[in-house]
């Protein structure tokens, strides 16, 4: 698709969220999810396929172990840690993609299987920090060494994990706007809406995602995936007055019902939530608008922990959408009218 760079040079090379990926194929196969997720990576070697298969079906039984603590011994641990050199410029230069790209060519058939699935983006912190590792870079404090992971997870309405479909990684300081993953994230969703016309691709996106310039690239691309932003910012509207108002003066749709499960210092509670929408024109940032293709829609009043559910329109029923945040704006949803629109 014309226009559209990525970044290879910002990733990590041979880091990838396993556990999220075992998760997935636990519910989707049955014993060599590893050998058939990893058996056609192209790492220059069958002996380093058989090590990356054997080291992501330990890392998957145990995710939150240390490597030594999830490897069956000190040969094993050894023999990990020689895959992870061969990303060594002076030695194979393996990156990420080159790990992932098998596992990411199936995670798109299992999209290909599907009417509708989410794709979800967020970012993480990679905390290696008091360990002498290359590359590191500040985190949320100065003090703090480490680097940042941004995925996009796949997911069915019906919360089955499909896979990791693309990824950003990188240590600060970066020679680009980290913003920009955002954005190619959506580009990225766009190109697969192309290869899989059967499937209905929804990316989701945290409060750092509500930017125009998202808005404005997936215009110019002719929205071919859907997004759900979560707002963060209370627009000037181009008819008048501001995003938030306008949508909760809007006729509430309904109401919806969940339990907000408990956590250390809070208990399990029932949760009941309006839902309002409208479309809106919203402003360019260059004089003009974003056409009115726009729903924003509200959560009003209750507390925005947890996930909420409303109904899409999509085959098969209802959409599960991550919403986490205390205030009335953080419920604010940002999506193309068509969304909630489609039959």
């Amino acid at each position: 698709m014309p226009g559209i760079t990525h970044h290879p040079s910002l990733v990590h090379p041979l880091l990838s969220p396993w556990s999220f990926i075992h998760e997935g194929m636990v519910m989707a196969h049955d014993g060599n999810w590893a050998e058939q997720e990893f058996a056609g990576a192209k790492v220059g070697d069958a002996r380093l396929v058989k090590r990356l298969i054997k080291l992501a079906d330990r890392m998957g039984n145990a995710p939150s172990a240390s490597i030594p603590g999830a490897c069956n011994g000190k040969a094993e641990t050894q023999a990990a840690y020689r895959l992870f050199d061969q990303a060594r410029a002076d030695k194979r230069g393996l990156g990420w993609d080159d790990v992932l790209e098998p596992h990411m060519a199936r995670t798109e058939a299992r999209m290909a299987e599907h009417p509708v699935v989410l794709s979800v983006q967020d970012t993480t912190e990679l905390d290696f920090n008091g360990q002498e590792i290359d590359g590191l870079g500040s985190l949320s404090f100065e003090a703090q060494r480490g680097m940042y992971l941004h995925p996009t997870y796949v997911v069915t309405p019906q919360r089955l994990p499909l896979g990791i479909v693309d990824a950003w990684m990188w240590a600060r300081p970066l020679d680009t706007l980290e913003s920009r993953r955002w954005v190619e994230g959506y580009e990225r969703q766009a190109e697969l809406a192309g290869k899989l016309p059967g499937t209905r691709i929804v990316y989701v996106a945290d409060r750092e995602g509500d930017m125009l310039e998202l808005m404005q690239r997936a215009h110019v691309l002719g929205c071919p995936a859907d997004y759900l932003l979560r707002a963060q910012h209370n627009r000037c509207l181009p008819q008048g007055g501001k995003l938030w108002p306008t949508v909760l003066a809007a006729v509430p749709l309904g109401d919806i019902e969940f339990t907000l499960p408990g956590r250390a210092n809070r208990p399990t509670r029932q949760v009941r939530q309006t839902l309002h929408a409208k479309v809106v024109e919203l402003p360019d940032s260059c004089g003009g608008t974003i056409p009115p293709e726009f729903d924003s829609f509200v959560i009003k009043g209750v507390i925005f922990e947890g996930v909420f559910t409303q109904p899409c329109g999509f085959p098969g029923g209802l959409c599960k959408i991550p919403c986490s945040g205390t205030s009335i704006p953080s419920g604010f949803i940002v999506a193309p009218a068509k969304l909630l629109k489609a039959a």
